[in-house]
């Protein structure tokens, strides 16, 4: 960054402050008495960038405003490579404060508008804030001290900052992971338990699915059992009288049908007798036989023959009839015997006790179907009862079980559930665990970085500072031991070894922090400030003789190719100074470049 120009009104000493046409290369000599606004013009540029200066913080910055007025405003230029900008703030003494950044020549095409933006929107054009602006790029008048070791100036120039705030969000996201793994694990401990407590046995779910289909199948058998014991009876009760009658007329048929057999046997025999042995005593008897009766006049023959037709037709034809009776009754007996047998069955499948199912000559009798319809009815209410109650019994059981088993299938769910739930907590505990070793391998490699860019610093800074320290010592200094904690020892050629600063004068001090601070500059810009950069020197040479100050004027713009613009304030100059632009400051004249007033 280069400044190009500065505008100001009423901002500290001056009323009016303006300096234009700055060189981009070589120094800028700010001369003057104390009091004269010398440093004014630092506090100045340190207000425009970064809207506080070294000695005024952010919670009292409306004392920059001039005694007496109640505003002040400041306009500063700086060229960022072939980039230039332009930055404006105001500030009044009820402490509203505006900032606006945007391109040269550009005003009403703002960058940001507003302190934070320009805050965040400076941060990413330079690459660095005001605390490593005042501990490099600017001394303030006062004594050049050693660096703190821990300042974040020094560890953004040594670019461990950004490795420390990640190391920092590294670290609480190790403590937050740290935090979820005793509550995953207590809640996996605690579902564990839940799943315990619900007692699951291995196969109980099989067994129980066995025993629901076993009294089911027992549940439709007793309801076939029913069903069909109910048409057996039904049936036996619509055949039974037809059974008694075909058995009625089976038995007068062939009652008959022996008659009319009788009868043909005996006319056929005494047609025989007549017809062939007419002069036998048998024939005889017969024929006195039939003369006693009225209905019979000889002669025999033709009587007889009719008979024998007669019954012969009468005999074929209740034989016939008794045939009939004889299959009609026993496809009616099947009636009886199918419900013998489904008594039977009925009386087994319900459990019935041997004393209860009737005795043998009765389900024989309904086999036979000789049971009277009261027996037969007695009998199949009492196992039908005996049957329905098996078939309640059979509903009840199948009702525990089914509950026994909606019951088991509840829990296994419920456990399948926990499990489920188990075995996510389980992945998000192998990823915690997963983020807890990342985190402490990343921690360790931070910390392994951060150890090597400060130990890199530290070289760094040595071999910088250690090139300067000649120059402005006339090599009296050659070289500088800057330890871990940045304290600083010069080797003494004179003395061939490295003295602390104690025992150095105080202008050598200033010499041997002088060169520090020039490569902690250096260093700020190899690190993060890329391209060309400014520095301001206020009051560098104090301390110095006229030797030492005219010696290190003579050398500053020969240290950097990048720190290129260089700013420095002094009383007063030694005669015969190299500089590329004066600007005296005078205690009479409250603007710059100075007016009468």
């Amino acid at each position: 960054m280069i400044i190009t120009h500065i505008t100001a009104d009423n901002l500290l000493k001056y009323t009016h402050l303006e300096l234009t046409d700055l060189p981009r290369q070589g120094v800028i000599a700010i001369s003057g008495q104390n009091e004269s606004g010398k440093s004014t013009i630092g506090e100045t540029v340190c207000f425009a960038l970064f809207g506080r200066t070294f000695s005024i913080g952010e919670d009292e910055i409306t004392r920059v405003i001039r005694w007496g007025e109640s505003r002040c405003s400041v306009r500063l230029g700086f060229a960022i490579g072939d980039k230039e900008y332009e930055i404006a703030r105001f500030l009044d003494n009820e402490g509203n404060h505006g900032a606006r950044l945007y391109p040269a020549g550009k005003e009403a095409h703002p960058l940001a508008k507003g302190v934070n933006a320009i805050s965040e929107a400076l941060d990413d054009l330079l690459g660095y804030q005001f605390e490593e602006f005042v501990e490099s790029f600017y001394l303030a008048q006062r004594e050049i001290t050693t660096p703190h070791p821990h300042s974040h100036a020094i560890k953004t120039m040594a670019g461990i900052s950004a490795l420390e705030k990640v190391a920092d969000e590294l670290s609480a996201d190790l403590k937050n992971e740290q935090r979820k793994q005793p509550d995953i694990e207590e809640q996996i401990n605690g579902l564990e338990a839940d799943i315990k407590a619900l007692k699951i046995k291995p196969g109980k779910l099989n067994g129980l699915e066995r025993e629901v289909d076993a009294v089911k199948q027992l549940g439709s058998s007793l309801q076939d059992n029913d069903e069909v014991l109910n048409k057996a009876v039904k049936d036996y009760r619509h055949a039974l009288p037809r059974y008694k009658s075909a058995q009625s007329i089976k038995y007068l048929a062939s009652l008959l049908a022996f008659i009319s057999l009788f009868i043909t046997l005996g006319s056929g025999i005494s047609w025989y007798l007549f017809n062939k042995i007419p002069d036998s005593s048998y024939t005889e008897n017969l024929s006195t036989f039939l003369n006693n009766i009225p209905a019979w006049d000889e002669p025999y023959l033709f009587q007889l023959g009719m008979v024998f037709t007669v019954s012969t037709g009468v005999l074929l034809i209740f034989w016939l009839i008794a045939s009939r009776m004889k299959r009609k009754s026993a496809e009616l007996q099947k009636k009886g015997k199918l419900l013998a047998e489904q008594l039977q069955t009925a009386s087994e499948a319900s459990d019935l006790p041997e004393e209860e199912r009737g005795n043998f000559s009765d389900i024989s009798a309904i086999r036979l179907c000789r049971l009277s319809n009261d027996r037969m009815t007695a009998l199949f209410e009492l196992i039908q009862r005996r049957l329905h109650n098996a078939i309640s019994e059979q509903q009840q059981s199948q009702k525990i079980l089914e509950d026994s088993l909606s019951e088991e299938q509840d829990r296994l769910a419920k456990a399948d559930a926990l499990m489920g739930v188990i075995s996510n907590l389980n992945e998000k505990l192998d990823e915690v665990k997963h983020r807890i070793q990342l985190c402490v391998i990343a921690d360790e490699l931070i910390n392994a970085a951060a150890r090597h860019f400060s130990q890199r610093f530290n070289r760094d800074l040595r071999e910088l500072a250690s090139r300067t320290l000649p120059l402005f010592t006339e090599e009296r200094y050659e070289h500088l031991h800057i330890g871990d904690d940045l304290s600083v020892r010069a080797f003494s050629s004179l003395k061939r070894d490295y003295m602390d600063l104690d025992e150095i004068s105080s202008g050598t001090q200033r010499q041997i922090m002088l060169a520090v601070r020039l490569a902690l500059s250096q260093e700020l810009v190899n690190t993060t400030a890329a391209g060309e950069q400014f520095i301001f020197l206020d009051e560098p040479f104090a301390f110095f003789d006229q030797t030492r100050a005219r010696n290190a004027m003579a050398i500053l713009p020969e240290l950097s190719e990048e720190i290129c613009q260089i700013w420095v304030i002094a009383q007063e100059f030694p005669e015969d100074t190299q500089y590329d632009r004066a600007i005296d400051c005078s205690r009479e004249y409250d603007s710059l470049p100075q007016q009468e007033g």
